[in-house]
C-alpha cells in the first residue's frame, strides 16, 4: 500500500496529533458525508489571519490494487469548491472527473459513458463529495477508491495504546525475543521493551481501588486498570478466598 498525502491550510503539522486529525477528517468526510444543510467541520490554519477564509485543500496519491490514483478536493465550511479524480499510468494520466463549483457537469472522461453518474452528480449536495454520492447511489465506477478510504485506510491515533502490549513484553511469549531483535532497526529510539512481575501489595493506590481489584479478581483472571499515569495489569495466579 502506498499513500502520499499533502494538505494545505489545515493547521500546524508540527505534531503527530494534528496530522492524524487531518487524515481522519478526510476519511470521515469521504465515507460519511455531513447531513443536508450541515456545515463541513473544517478547521482553518489559525496562526495567520489570511488563511481564515481560504479553502482547505486535500491531495492524496494512493495505490489501489495495481492502479495509482490522485484524489484532490478543496472545501470551505459550506461547500466543496473543487474535486478531481485522476488515474495515473506509466506514461500519462487520465482525469476521470473534475468537479468545479458553478459548472453544471462533472467533466467526465470520454471513456466514462454512464448516464447514472450524471444523475448522481445532479443529486450531489454542496457539502458532499461527488465520489461519495456516486457510491451511495450504487454506481460502482469509483467504488475501489471509496473502499480504500473506508476499509484499507486504518488510522491509529498518536495516543492510542496497544492493549496487548503489556502481555507481549513477557519473556514467556514466543514473539518476545523476535520483537526486541527487530525493534532497534526501526529507528524509533527505543532499543528494547521488557516487563517485570511485581506483587499487588507493592503498588500504591487508594484503599477503594485496592478493594475493587480484589473483588474483581474473584471472577476475572486478568484485570487491566489505569492508576494515575500508569496502566497496570493484574493477573490472578491462585484462587481468591
Amino acid at each position: 500500500m502506498l499513500i502520499q498525502f499533502t494538505v494545505g491550510n489545515w493547521m500546524s503539522f508540527r505534531d503527530r496529533a494534528n496530522f492524524f486529525k487531518a487524515i481522519n477528517f478526510a476519511k470521515q468526510f469521504m465515507t460519511r458525508s455531513p447531513l443536508p444543510d450541515r456545515p463541513i467541520s473544517i478547521e482553518p490554519f489559525l496562526l495567520h489571519p489570511d488563511y481564515a477564509t481560504r479553502p482547505v485543500l486535500f491531495h492524496f496519491e494512493l495505490l489501489v490494487g495495481d492502479d495509482i490514483y490522485e484524489l484532490e478536493f478543496a472545501l470551505i465550511s459550506s461547500k466543496v469548491i473543487e474535486e478531481r479524480l485522476v488515474k495515473i499510468f506509466s506514461s500519462n494520466e487520465k482525469i476521470l472527473y473534475h468537479r468545479i463549483e458553478g459548472r453544471p457537469d462533472p467533466q467526465l472522461h470520454t471513456s466514462i459513458t454512464s448516464k447514472l453518474l450524471l444523475f448522481a452528480f445532479e443529486g450531489t449536495r454542496d457539502n458532499q463529495l461527488f465520489l461519495t454520492n456516486s457510491v451511495s447511489q450504487n454506481i460502482p465506477i469509483f467504488q475501489n477508491v471509496f473502499q480504500w478510504f473506508d476499509e484499507t485506510l486504518v488510522l491509529v491515533a498518536p495516543d492510542t495504546r496497544f492493549d496487548a502490549l503489556e502481555h507481549l513484553v513477557s519473556g514467556e511469549r514466543a514473539l518476545f525475543e523476535t520483537m526486541n531483535a527487530i525493534l532497534p532497526t526501526l529507528d524509533t529510539g527505543i532499543c528494547r521493551l521488557d516487563g517485570k512481575d511485581v506483587s499487588l501489595d507493592s503498588l500504591v493506590f487508594s484503599d477503594e481501588l485496592g478493594q475493587k481489584i480484589k473483588e474483581d479478581a474473584r471472577s476475572t483472571m486478568t484485570i487491566t486498570f489505569n492508576n494515575k499515569d500508569e496502566k497496570i495489569i493484574v493477573t490472578r495466579q491462585e484462587a481468591v478466598s
